[in-house]
């Protein structure tokens, strides 16, 4: 329901997200491997709805969670009183409420700036973000002082700064910890095919093996500091590169979401698993999306033994056959 009702009303609504987050402008630039990870906490919120001086009823509210990456941009300007970073890879999903099977997809990118002292620096972050494929929509903070120590982020951006029918996410942040991402190698047996499956009819290329690194990072549903079994991880600094039998290379950069222990339709014991990830190639800056759907889990976490595709393997299509283990 509400991802028709999303569709219909994109063009005239506003979104303001609350996202709290912990350490990750359209036309993306892929972050770099070194750029620090933020992870949303679980204080980030969603909300879609009519916001005064606007009397509507319609009103959605949920959570967010996922990573970005922040890069600092250089300026000649004192590194004391102003500060630029851009923001990379923001890779989130929302859940509502009232709906939890229902998620959007958000992904994007920005600039967060900032000016003034370092202990009452003002901040504005200005995102340009996909939300379930629709069209890029712009949302801005605009200059508001900040309510936390930088590193850490918490700020409101929407579309219509939350005036009239609007869309908001509040986004709090501060970098995830070293020890808390875990580092993955792209084994022997990882491939990558392209062609055709049925109900199609054409060649379908031999699997070329691939080879690279991404890491795993823990999206925990609480804030309470005791333990808690891991279910979600978001996938970050995806680095693969395809090797074909002529010596030519393609790579994939992107990011995406692998989860654990989810049920499954079937009836063996083995617990079921889902990888889906946004990866751009060097051919392109779009993103283009994969997903595993539920499967049974062949390998014993840590270790990854997963395939995902574009199509679900329905005429032409990309087969990504991903086996991987923590590097060491």
């Amino acid at each position: 329901m509400l991802r028709s009702f999303f569709r219909a009303g994109i063009a005239c609504a506003t979104m303001s997200f609350v996202i709290a987050v912990s350490v990750a402008i359209a036309a993306p630039s892929p972050a770099t491997r070194s750029a620090p990870v933020y992870r949303l906490s679980p204080a980030a919120a969603y909300t879609q709805g009519c916001f005064p001086p606007a009397l509507c009823p319609v009103m959605f509210q949920g959570t967010v969670r996922g990573t970005m990456a922040l890069t600092p941009i250089y300026s000649p300007r004192s590194a004391s009183t102003m500060f630029d970073y851009r923001v990379d890879d923001v890779n989130w999903l929302v859940r509502l409420k009232n709906d939890a099977t229902n998620e959007l997809r958000v992904t994007g990118s920005g600039v967060l700036h900032g000016i003034g002292p370092f202990a009452s620096r003002a901040q504005r972050l200005e995102l340009d973000l996909t939300i379930e494929g629709q069209p890029v929509q712009h949302f801005d903070s605009g200059w508001v002082q900040s309510t936390v120590n930088f590193p850490q982020i918490d700020l409101t951006v929407s579309i219509h700064m939350m005036v009239g029918f609007d869309m908001v996410f509040r986004v709090a942040a501060a970098p995830v910890p070293a020890t808390e991402i875990s580092e993955y190698h792209v084994d022997d047996g990882s491939t990558h095919q392209v062609g055709c499956w049925s109900p199609c009819e054409c060649p379908v290329q031999s699997p070329q093996p691939m080879t690279g690194k991404f890491a795993l990072v823990p999206i925990r549903t609480s804030s309470a500091t005791e333990p808690e079994e891991v279910n979600e991880y978001a996938v970050v600094n995806v680095r693969w590169n395809v090797l074909t039998p002529t010596g030519d290379q393609t790579s994939y950069q992107g990011f995406g979401f692998y989860r654990r222990n989810v049920p499954g339709p079937w009836a063996n014991p083995l617990p079921g698993q889902r990888m889906f990830l946004d990866l751009r190639t060097s051919n392109s800056a779009a993103l283009v999306s994969f997903d595993s759907g539920v499967v049974p889990t062949p390998a014993a976490f840590p270790n990854i033994d997963i395939a995902m595709s574009i199509h679900g393997l329905a005429c032409f299509d990309t087969l990504i056959h991903l086996e991987a283990s923590p590097i060491q």
